[in-house]
């Protein structure tokens, strides 16, 4: 049976605000004067927890300066900081399920070459108004996505994407190519060995990006060492760049089109080469709205790849 003393916390979330901010201040005035209220009331509040728990959560010795916490205050401001970030989470998720709005993040990358594709299918059923974009790293759209920032996400990675928070779906992988200008010496080959570029002078992606690592692994893999002139964080920069001579690129084929006037797409020929790889992530216990549901479907059907 469950402790009558722990079921009264429910009454109390605003004792464990007073609380954390009291550890953090390390003052009762300090808290008081940050919440707009006077210190008697954080003295209380911080008597109804130790009420509750039965133990001793601040050491009581006027001498000292900052205010200290017991090891069981420790230990209940471990947990103090979960249940609110949870509080916190819940209230911003069901703020978005009232709105119906969709939440759901990009890497550029991607979402240069699918969203448009993704917009008309929502546009025809009705949904594009319910959705909110946020563009970022997949990196940082990971880290969104786990604080609750974020309904659903497209990631791109190297390698498998497991993990116990997110639900992950497959969405399939690209090849890298290396780009060149039409006047470039490779621009009338079919494609290229790695180790034939050697000498060659690299525009690359910044490490936001999963270039970066790809890159390194072919030049592990080839054992060649070409030099890297400058990172850029624009796809669109590091072909015009590229277009310009001013070296050559390496792009995942997803970020190049159909036609990119000035510029020459070439497969690698190497046996073993790193592919991009397309997940869509979302929260294994967070809930979607029936749009939400229905834009999850359009997405996956946009973003699978062979």
């Amino acid at each position: 049976m469950s402790s009558p003393h722990v079921l009264s916390l429910s009454l109390h979330l605003r004792d464990l605000e007073y609380f954390a901010a009291l550890a953090e201040s390390g003052g009762f005035g300090l808290t008081a004067e940050a919440f707009g209220v006077s210190q008697p009331t954080i003295s209380a509040a911080v008597g109804r927890l130790e009420h509750a728990f039965a133990t001793p959560l601040v050491v009581r010795n006027h001498a000292r300066r900052p205010v200290t916490l017991t090891t069981e205050g420790r230990q209940l401001l471990v947990h103090t900081h979960k249940v609110l970030a949870e509080i916190r989470a819940a209230h911003r998720e069901l703020q978005v399920l009232r709105t119906g709005t969709v939440r759901i993040g990009l890497p550029p990358i991607l979402g240069r070459r699918f969203f448009p594709e993704l917009a008309e299918e929502l546009e025809r059923m009705g949904l594009f108004e319910s959705l909110s974009i946020v563009q970022d790293g997949s990196a940082a759209l990971r880290s969104l996505l786990a604080e609750g920032a974020l309904d659903l996400s497209i990631l791109g990675s190297l390698d498998a994407l497991a993990s116990d928070e997110f639900s992950v779906t497959d969405l399939g992988s690209v090849p890298f190519r290396v780009i060149v200008p039409d006047r470039h010496p490779l621009a009338g080959r079919a494609a290229v060995a790695f180790r034939e570029l050697a000498d060659e002078q690299f525009i690359l992606l910044s490490e936001g990006y999963v270039h970066p690592a790809a890159f390194g692994r072919l030049c592990e893999s080839a054992a060649v060492h070409p030099t890297v002139m400058n990172r850029v964080a624009d796809v669109d920069l590091v072909k015009e760049l590229v277009r310009r001579g001013v070296g050559i690129g390496f792009l995942a084929q997803s970020a190049i089109g159909a036609d990119e006037p000035g510029l020459h797409a070439l497969p690698l020929t190497d046996p073993v080469q790193p592919r991009f790889r397309i997940f869509l992530a979302r929260l294994r216990d967070h809930l979607l709205s029936g749009n939400g549901e229905l834009i999850l479907q359009a997405v996956h059907r946009v973003f699978a790849v062979a």
